[in-house]
């Protein structure tokens, strides 16, 4: 990819992200990326196609590297704690999913809109994520500190959903400085292994 489709690129991502596919125009993206209509079109040929690059885009970023690696990584650190290890996911993964919010936003709304999209989301990402959350959750009950009856998918939902919730929040409410992420982060991971009962 050359300057120029980088250029493209960013803007529409930066232009779908805030108007959806529907509502954003060529126009706007190619003023936005600072060149004409023609070249958007002789680079890309459809607002269709520039979405499509986009998607694929984000099924790499997301994909494997970004999903399955780096957890994999902070998994493995055999002398951490549980609450650790989850510690390190959480605010690895606020860290990522805030530097690419935009293009995770246009994920979440053309997949609601697109059986393909959303399939493909589905199976490249989240099953990726399912994937190593079942290794982690069986690790975690071999070794006696998860109780057996504890769904891998429902505990990844309630895990990445409160992180989720901090994220929305982050980005459409109120925003909390670094400081007061981190500390949210750590309630999160107590509240996910210790639970709201006394």
């Amino acid at each position: 990819m050359d300057e120029t489709e980088r250029r493209i690129i960013e803007a529409a991502i930066k232009v779908f992200s805030e108007k959806g596919f529907v509502g954003a125009s060529t126009r706007e993206i190619a003023d936005t990326a600072g060149v004409n209509e023609v070249t958007l079109f002789r680079r890309f040929g459809s607002k269709k196609n520039i979405l499509h690059h986009i998607i694929h885009q984000a099924v790499e970023i997301y994909g494997y590297h970004v999903v399955v690696e780096p957890v994999a990584k902070i998994f493995e650190e055999k002398d951490l704690t549980i609450r650790q290890k989850l510690l390190n996911l959480l605010k690895d993964r606020y860290k990522l999913i805030m530097k690419h919010f935009p293009l995770l936003k246009i994920m979440l709304q053309e997949s609601s809109l697109n059986t393909e999209i959303r399939n493909l989301f589905f199976e490249k990402v989240i099953m990726k994520a399912i994937k190593v959350a079942e290794v982690f959750m069986a690790e975690g009950i071999q070794s006696g500190y998860i109780r057996e009856d504890i769904d891998p998918m429902t505990a990844l939902r309630s895990l990445m959903g409160m992180l989720m919730f901090l994220i929305i929040q982050q980005n459409f409410f109120i925003k909390l400085t670094e400081k007061e992420v981190e500390q949210e982060i750590e309630k999160i991971v107590d509240i996910f292994l210790y639970g709201i009962s006394k």
